[in-house]
């Protein structure tokens, strides 16, 4: 696509507007940037577009900028469809679409997309070093990471990988990767997509437009993944930690399986992971399929799988103090995640629950606590609305905090030597933080006070 002269509206600076906004004024278009937020909340990206002598209006959406009917918008994924001014666009036909669909349109290295509602982020962060470690010039970004439109325009790449969100697939039309992958489902942000079903369709969006020249990655062990894979027009390859697959890659007694064309070959063993738990062993398996399509050696697997050693915020180990582990899993911002992060100790711990609510229900977390959890602390927004599942599943072992600092330190009062504190809020963190980031570093400095 010819960007010069296109006149460009994004909506929403910080660093994936930033980014696109650098992107598309080096390639001679006219950007505007427009942000509803706080202008002091936003001056580290400003002065970038200051710089570059990009204008911007802040602090509301006023329909005005929409007088000279620009080409084409591009929103960041975290504004809904159904805000005003949006709709406004889209009743004066003016296209609206998300940073992959932009992205997808200035590239032409192979795309490896991942999505999924848990694993996505420590996947793509597995499948990034994977070829990085193998010496292939490669982006990771997306849903986390630089922004992407900056690393595809300033680099002669071999490979994207990009975390793909269920927001950022709402607005695609012709985005179509070389390879997607599906990590699992589960119900989240219904609060956006109102309901499940409308929540899959946003997310099958992936594989929709592939050919059967494309590749497609889905979850065996997932029922949804079975049931959309009958739209999917790519080769199918199954991942299994648990049942042989006839294509793909299946874990059985303590080994991880390559099996393609009926050949059946041993990749490594399980047991060097240095992750723990079946769902991080999930993400590794998917990501050994990407590399195997991709050519690399299971030398080059190998050694890509013992060098990984997680992300931070995802069941990240922080410390031991006075006898007691921290773990910060703040990333864990659904039920589900939750669910896999508690599976994923032998012993029970100390959790910490709460934030902003998206509308789930937490009776299936109230069970699992009553097995999994030693005590539970709730807080935030939600924690009257765990509290109250936690009474209905019988279990008296919980404590309440007003606020995300006082759960810390009441989980540390709570706490006895070999106990296990982990932060696992089964919540979005935007009552009292803008990002999960923001709460799992703020969990790491409030252990030591």
């Amino acid at each position: 696509m010819d960007f010069q002269d296109k006149n460009v509206l994004i909506i929403g600076s910080g660093r994936t507007g930033t980014g696109i906004a650098k992107v598309l004024k080096k390639l001679g278009a006219n950007v505007l940037v427009n942000d509803g937020g706080e202008e002091s909340k936003l001056e580290i990206y400003l002065k970038q577009l200051r710089e570059l002598g990009i204008e911007y209006v802040i602090g509301h959406h006023p329909s005005y900028l929409l007088d000279n009917k620009p080409d084409f918008i591009i929103k960041n994924p975290g504004i809904p469809l159904d805000t005003p001014f949006l709709q406004e666009c889209i009743s004066r036909n003016i296209p609206v679409f998300t940073d992959i669909e932009f992205v997808n349109s200035i590239n032409s290295a192979p795309v490896i997309a991942i999505t999924g509602t848990n694993g996505k982020t420590s996947t793509t962060s597995f499948v990034g070093h994977m070829f990085k470690e193998a010496g292939r010039k490669t982006a990771v970004g997306g849903n986390i990471g630089f922004s992407l439109a900056e690393q595809v325009y300033q680099k002669d790449l071999e490979l994207i990988v990009a975390e793909v969100s269920s927001f950022q697939l709402e607005c695609t039309k012709r985005f179509r990767p070389k390879i997607s992958l599906i990590t699992n489902f589960s119900p989240d942000h219904l609060d956006r997509h109102k309901t499940y079903d409308e929540y899959i369709n946003q997310k099958k969006k992936i594989f929709l437009n592939q050919t059967f020249e494309d590749f497609a990655i889905l979850n065996h062990e997932d029922s949804v993944c079975k049931k959309i894979a009958k739209e999917c027009k790519a080769q199918v390859y199954w991942f299994d930690t648990k049942n042989k697959v006839e294509q793909g890659v299946y874990v059985k007694e303590g080994n991880i399986f390559w099996c393609k064309d009926n050949i059946d070959e041993v990749i490594c063993s399980s047991n060097i992971l240095k992750v723990p738990g079946n769902h991080n062993l999930q993400n590794i398996a998917s990501g050994i399929i990407i590399g195997k399509i991709m050519g690399l050696t299971n030398n080059q697997i190998v050694e890509a799988v013992l060098s990984f050693v997680g992300v931070e915020h995802r069941l990240e180990y922080v410390d031991t103090i006075q006898g007691v582990k921290y773990y910060n899993d703040s990333k864990a911002t659904n039920t589900d995640s939750t669910l896999k992060a508690l599976d994923s100790f032998e012993k029970k711990v100390i959790v910490l629950l709460g934030g902003y609510d998206k509308g789930e229900d937490f009776a299936k977390l109230a069970s699992y606590v009553m097995t999994k959890a030693k005590k539970a602390i709730v807080f935030g927004a939600t924690g009257d609305k765990i509290r109250k599942s936690l009474d209905d599943a019988k279990y008296t072992s919980y404590h309440q905090a007003k606020t995300f600092e006082e759960a810390v330190k009441l989980s540390k009062e709570l706490s006895r030597e070999n106990d296990i504190i982990l932060l696992s809020p089964a919540c979005a963190s935007w009552d009292e933080f803008d990002n999960f980031e923001e709460r799992g570093k703020a969990f790491k400095e409030l252990i030591y006070k």
